[in-house]
């Protein structure tokens, strides 16, 4: 027979499961800053042929940028350059892929070191290839829409408008914001399918083993 006292046990571990789902969650969580998600074609980049983005972070801490690039058919196994710079133009940041880090259509992530005073400033984000034509380009997302990011500006051979499909992320630079952010998380993955499952696997893990334990016991 169950007693009072396994129960509580049980629930003790089961408690104790989802903190720690939960924590290990927001531990490797990046922080969403402002996003144009929208992927309406492919703006293709190649030999003198970049591709521009200008971005005003809201948050200080700026340190991650996702954006949507298309290797069709992985065809392309070239050098590839993401760099970041100020208003002023000088580089905050460069990172030097290749194809065989670009899928055929997916999210490829870009981080640096966060930067500090970044909230409300403007940075251009430029995407440069030496591949010799547009028949191995890669291709980044984007979208024609100016009203979906406003703020912001794509500029592309014929193209001075829409925006690149991109994610910026922040890491929070005081203790106040990161609380905040991460109440805010938590109210937010509450309600998502996500942690339900969390919760279902870890209760009946957890629950698996005490019952295992007490049978043991008794």
């Amino acid at each position: 027979m169950v007693t009072v006292k396994s129960w509580l046990i049980t629930l003790f571990y089961v408690c104790l499961a989802i903190v720690v789902a939960v924590g290990l969650d927001l531990l490797v969580r990046r922080v969403p800053d402002i996003s144009q998600p929208v992927v309406e074609k492919e703006l293709w980049i190649y030999k003198d042929h970049p591709v521009t983005q200008t971005v005003t972070p809201k948050h200080n801490g700026f340190n991650v940028v996702v954006l949507y690039l298309r290797n069709v058919i992985l065809r392309n196994q070239g050098p590839f350059t993401f760099t970041l710079t100020d208003k002023n133009g000088t580089e905050v940041s460069r990172i030097d892929l290749n194809g065989y880090n670009i899928t055929d259509g997916g999210s490829v992530r870009m981080q640096f070191p966060p930067i500090p005073d970044s909230k409300d400033q403007t940075y251009t984000i430029t995407l440069s290839a030496p591949t010799p034509d547009i028949t191995t380009a890669i291709g980044v997302g984007y979208n024609s829409d100016s009203n979906s990011y406003p703020a912001g500006l794509a500029t592309a051979e014929n193209i001075t408008g829409g925006d690149m499909t991109f994610h910026l992320y922040y890491s929070p630079q005081k203790r106040s914001e990161l609380l905040l952010s991460t109440f805010n998380h938590i109210l937010k993955s509450l309600f998502s399918f996500k942690l339900v499952a969390l919760f279902v696997a870890s209760f009946a893990t957890v629950f698996g083993f005490t019952w295992h334990f007490y049978k043991r016991v008794n």
